[in-house]
């Protein structure tokens, strides 16, 4: 039996040559002959070797090369004789006698406790170097993080600890742990009035986005972002005001180089149109408004696609926030921008979900007392939103009413003129109405601003599948009643106006009419011709017009329109086409078996029938 002395000497020496494995070896054997628990009376002397030994060894796990494969055994014996065994290692809210209160006694920790003090700093330290790539390190390193950042009575704040995890990753050409919580890491740095650099806060925030599954990880990563420029945009005599104020969060005043620092890099503005875009997507408001609060700190206008990411968060919320929408949609048309087709018709997306909703949104604009309440202003764009939507559920009546009653509106400035947009919306309400009167459904394209992209098309109400005033001549003479009303005011039709009046010809039947209408207009022109008519003809408008050729029972008017894909400059024909003409033809031909089988059956019993009755 070697004295506690000699075995640390011992230790210390095969660490010190890197050989790890004797040494996790004689701590074993340490463990093994002087255990020091509470109640075995083990000499403080022990003890203190002990302690140092578990140092020496935790120390000697970061300068080994991770990809051995007895570091895991090391690791696991560590973590669980420091932590996973000690009764302290628990929840502080399960401990009661560890809430605080002023006229509470210190807690005297056990002797495990206070190695786990000193030494499972040093071994998250030792896994959080970026050569960790092994699955199962990477699991004991999130375990002894959890342990060190859940503890608090245990784990004092200790700003070294965590400025060396971030600057062992985020030094320059290091590549990060991939394990590791950073934003928790930097939330808690901010939290104690402890800043990193911003070089490292942004790298934490381009690593962390967008390679997490929720919004949490982002809101985190925002609101340290605001502390920081809050306290960088403010001279030292307003941060210790600011420190006042929010004493519960111990934000001290920042010195004059991170001052500097953070004021010189800034977050990029495209960085953060992606954020927004990315909580618009999810219905994430309060990232939204998190991110204009910090755009106003850095002193950043908020872009276009600011604010249709805006909007869209509010649509897309689970509250349905309809009026912040239109009223960040107001404000976006008063700062110079022009909203275009696709947020109109993301926007209707959203709104065209229900006939309640549709109506509730034509109200707050039209009703004089909920628009000077929310701040909203009629103009071209908003109705063309609420004509839009009534495009989705083929609502013929509510579209053309607000499009009649355009020039009501601010009748002061001579009433609202509508644009290229406000026809083509029309133009879709007819092709909508159109395909429900045919039986079939229609397909709404909802773009990536969308959540319902990925979910069934909002559901038509059977009355509106049954055939009732609506027949498809009027259809088609309100569809050339638009199109005179476009030629009288000097507006051209462009590839989507195209492409919805196309739609109501094939719905209705006339698709010869369609047929010689893209014919004329591919001969009209050029660049078309040429391979470049991407931009004249949608590709949509072929596949429309093949499948009502098909529906109609013309299969060979279906090839010709394929053909004329390859004529308009496109590359190829898509797949569906040619998979959907494949399997029309093999129905047609199963069909043709079975009318064959069919008269013959009949041809034979007329046969045996006239044969006996020639017997007779």
């Amino acid at each position: 039996t070697l004295p506690p002395s000699l075995l640390v000497d011992c230790i210390r020496l095969f660490a010190r040559h890197g050989d790890l494995r004797n040494a996790f070896n004689g701590l074993r054997n340490f463990d093994r002959v002087h255990p020091t628990t509470d109640d075995d009376g083990a000499d403080e002397e022990t003890r203190r070797h002990k302690l140092v030994a578990y140092r020496i060894l935790c120390d000697a796990v970061g300068e080994t090369d991770m990809n051995k494969s007895y570091v895991k055994d090391v690791v696991e014996y560590l973590h669980r004789s420091l932590s996973r065994s000690n009764p302290d290692m628990t929840c502080t809210a399960r401990r009661p006698y560890l809430q605080k209160a002023e006229d509470e006694e210190k807690v005297e920790f056990s002797h495990q406790t206070k190695m786990a003090q000193v030494c499972l700093p040093r071994l998250l330290l030792a896994l959080c170097k970026p050569n960790v790539r092994r699955d199962s390190l990477s699991r004991l390193a999130v375990q002894v993080f959890d342990d060190v950042y859940r503890n608090h009575h245990i784990f004092p704040f200790d700003p070294y600890l965590y400025l060396g995890i971030l600057e062992l990753n985020f030094s320059p050409g290091r590549r990060p742990s991939e394990f590791l919580p950073y934003h928790f890491i930097l939330r808690r740095l901010v939290e104690h009035g402890t800043y990193p650099s911003s070089s490292i806060a942004i790298k934490i925030l381009q690593r962390e986005y967008p390679y997490v599954d929720t919004m949490r990880t982002t809101n985190s990563i925002i609101q340290s972002f605001i502390t920081l420029y809050q306290l960088a945009s403010q001279p030292p005599q307003q941060q210790e005001e600011f420190e006042t104020e929010h004493s519960n969060q111990n934000h001290k005043p920042m010195n004059d180089v991170l001052r500097a620092d953070y004021l010189t890099n800034r977050i990029d503005l495209g960085l953060m149109e992606q954020l927004c875009n990315a909580g618009a997507s999810r219905g994430s408001t309060q990232v939204v408004l998190m991110l204009w609060d910090l755009s106003d700190l850095l002193g950043y206008t908020p872009t276009e696609g600011m604010y249709e990411a805006a909007i869209m968060a509010f649509l897309n919320s689970s509250k349905k926030q309809d009026e912040s929408a239109l009223a960040v949609f107001n404000e976006m048309e008063k700062s110079g921008y022009t909203p275009s087709g696709a947020l109109i018709r993301s926007m209707a997306g959203c709104i065209g979900i229900s006939p309640g909703r549709i109506d509730n949104t034509f109200y707050m604009l039209t009703n004089y007392g909920s628009a000077e309440r929310l701040g909203l202003n009629i103009s071209t764009s908003s109705l063309n939103c609420v004509i839009a939507a009534c495009s989705k559920q083929g609502f013929v009546d509510r579209a053309f009413s607000t499009f009649t009653n355009f020039p009501n509106y601010n009748q002061q400035e001579g009433g609202i003129q509508p644009n290229l947009n406000t026809f083509e919306f029309l133009l879709e309400v007819l092709a909508t109405k159109a395909c429900l009167l045919t039986g079939q459904t229609p397909r709404n394209d909802f773009d990536k601003f969308q959540k319902w992209k990925n979910k069934a098309s909002p559901q038509v109400s059977d009355t509106l599948r049954a055939k009732d005033s609506y027949s498809m001549e009027a259809l088609l003479e309100s569809a050339e009643m638009l199109l005179s009303i476009m030629e009288q005011a000097a507006m051209e039709k462009d590839c989507h106006c195209l492409h919805q009046y196309v739609s109501v010809l094939a719905y209705a039947g006339k698709l010869d009419q369609a047929m010689e209408l893209l014919t004329t207009y591919l001969k009209s022109n050029k660049l078309a011709l040429e391979g470049n008519g991407q931009g004249f003809i949608l590709m949509d408008t072929f596949c429309v017009l093949t499948n009502q050729c098909m529906f109609h029972g013309d299969l060979d008017r279906a090839k010709k329109v394929t053909k004329m894909i390859l004529t308009a400059g496109f590359k190829s024909i898509p797949p569906i086409l040619t998979r959907d003409i494949r399997s029309y033809q093999q129905q047609a031909r199963f069909e043709n078996m079975k009318n064959q089988q069919r008269l013959s059956s009949q041809e034979d019993g007329n046969d045996s029938s006239s044969k006996a009755n020639q017997d007779e």
